[in-house]
């Protein structure tokens, strides 16, 4: 590799020759948030950074750091305390990747949000999760183990929030919780080494669906209190990812690779195909309607893209190609775009409007509690 290219083509060029094809959504999303904490802890104990080395195999796991900051673009400062929407404060960050689109005026206009949403944020170096209102009227901290916490899901009465703690990321070493929100009581729901992440509770509230590995790697499910644990739909190599939502009330959304979206059925391991070889998917999210997808992708310049749950009515909302997570907001009319200067991003689905809102690696709406 020579020193003329930058930092992140010189580790592009090594992927290449040395990792081709081996880089699937569930370890970047990991990965990201475990990077994530350790640069702040870094940046907030005062280390300096250092030059680019040669790629070694006693690097290997300092380069999966660099591989996860390379493609997430995370280039955040720690910060004092959580700042939740109204007015933020100036992010010390460089500019946002997203900007306002031509002609929509250089201040648009603030987007109504209601409710209530979890948000995986670092704050003085330590990635939590807080319980914030989208008014910025209130922030509570719900987390505060030293570990990584990321990855927020809620139970279908928003009562109960699942979540993944990471401990180590070589191996990566990662457990599933909930925590219950009026007693703020956790509960560990897995346990026994490896990787157990990406939960996602079923429609009725009593199970909860997992990506488990290395030991019998696949999408595992349990009861909503860890007992119970079976392997529901194994799989044999590193490019299934858990798309954090429901096609039927027993399917699952997976994606394979990058073109391949499926529905995998928990009780019977059946799999059906709902869009394959079209363009690259990233991160693809389902609207609250259940109607449509929303996802990044390489496609021509790269941006976020809309598609109908059949893989058909195909637009663009923004041009410019996003690295972090998406979600949706409750409306189903706005998108939630997590951005390398450290914030979310509200982004309206015809990508005339947006509005920095409030810092966060990752959000998930919490539904009206019930019952």
């Amino acid at each position: 590799m020579t020193q003329d290219r930058s930092v992140d083509e010189r580790i592009s060029a090594w992927l290449l020759d040395e990792a081709p094809e081996q880089l699937p959504d569930r370890v970047l999303r990991a990965t990201f948030e475990r990077t994530y904490g350790s640069r702040q802890r870094r940046r907030f104990l005062g280390r300096r950074k250092i030059g680019m080395l040669r790629i070694t195999p006693a690097l290997v796991a300092v380069g999966a750091a660099a591989i996860v900051i390379a493609v997430v673009g995370v280039m955040l400062f720690p910060r004092s305390g959580p700042t939740v929407g109204g007015n933020p404060s100036p992010s010390p960050s460089a500019s946002p990747t997203i900007s306002t689109p031509p002609g929509s005026g250089a201040s648009p206009a603030p987007i109504a949000l209601g409710g209530e949403v979890a948000i995986s944020r670092i704050v003085d170096g330590n990635t939590d999760i807080y319980l914030i209102s989208a008014d910025g009227s209130h922030a509570e901290r719900l987390t505060t183990d030293p570990a990584v916490d990321g990855m927020p899901t809620w139970s279908p009465n928003g009562k109960t929030l699942l979540f993944t703690r990471t401990t180590s990321m070589d191996p990566e070493l990662s457990d599933v919780y909930s925590i219950d929100i009026a007693t703020h009581k956790e509960l560990r729901l897995t346990s026994g080494g490896g990787r157990h992440a990406g939960p996602l509770m079923t429609p009725d509230g009593k199970r909860i669906v997992y990506d488990r590995s290395p030991s019998a790697p696949g999408f595992h499910v349990m009861n909503s209190d860890g007992s119970n644990d079976r392997l529901a739909y194994a799989i044999h190599d590193d490019q299934w990812t858990l798309q954090g939502s429901w096609a039927s009330s027993t399917g699952v959304y997976a994606k394979h690779g990058d073109f391949d979206l499926l529905v995998v059925d928990i009780d019977t391991g059946s799999v059906t195909t709902v869009v394959s070889g079209g363009a690259p998917l990233g991160d693809v999210a389902l609207s609250p309607d259940g109607t449509t997808f929303a996802f990044r992708s390489r496609r021509g310049q790269g941006g976020v893209f809309l598609m109908d749950t059949d893989g058909t009515a195909y637009q663009p909302v923004l041009t410019t190609y996003v690295k972090g997570p998406i979600g949706w907001a409750p409306d189903g009319k706005d998108l939630i775009l997590a951005q390398p200067d450290g914030w979310l991003w509200v982004v309206s689905l015809d990508g005339t409007t947006s509005v920095r809102w409030t810092e966060g690696i990752s959000s998930a709406w919490r539904p009206s509690p019930s019952g």
